[in-house]
């Protein structure tokens, strides 16, 4: 999940620079554990780092960017629901654990992440990876409300089903 930190140097040239970080969730879960995966020491670096910009004079942070999303698995509804979910909680951590003010916190809430597991595919040497992105590229430019749930039709369909367990792992 990653999570992106703008911010611009106040001198007479203004330059942009971006932090980013991955926190891991729990298959399922919105909720922030620190203890999973390594996300404690993820979320500890980023926070120093993001301290350390904040307390230079010569930096202003305009806003922290959390992009949030789920995997593809389960129902649309629910993978929304917990790609939301998740970026609450990173925010409620950052209120909790920087002098950063809520307002310049953003959430950008993805739901379902299909350009990631494109991405997945693409480094995968499985046979069937190539028709899997294709299934994917051609449901993510149908813009109806039933597109996702197709393409995980079409998915599951794939090689006896074969293809979508490996993809679920």
């Amino acid at each position: 999940l990653p999570l992106l930190c703008g911010s611009s140097l106040s001198a007479q040239s203004i330059r942009t620079d971006t932090l980013s970080v991955e926190i891991p969730f729990r298959r399922g879960s919105s909720t922030l554990e620190l203890d999973y995966n390594g996300a404690a020491g993820v979320m500890d670096g980023f926070l120093r780092s993001l301290e350390s910009l904040n307390s230079n004079p010569d930096i202003i942070i305009h806003s922290v960017n959390i992009l949030s999303a789920a995997s593809v698995e389960g129902p649309r509804a629910f993978n929304e629901r917990l790609s939301l979910g998740r970026a609450q909680s990173i925010l409620e951590f950052l209120c909790r654990n920087t002098t950063l003010s809520p307002s310049q916190m953003k959430i950008n809430s993805r739901g379902e992440n299909w350009e990631e597991l494109l991405r997945v595919l693409e480094e995968s040497e499985q046979e069937w990876c190539s028709e899997a992105s294709d299934i994917i590229r051609t449901m993510m430019s149908d813009s109806t409300d039933n597109a996702s749930q197709r393409c995980k039709q079409q998915l599951q369909g794939l090689r006896e089903g074969k293809a979508w367990e490996c993809m679920e792992e």
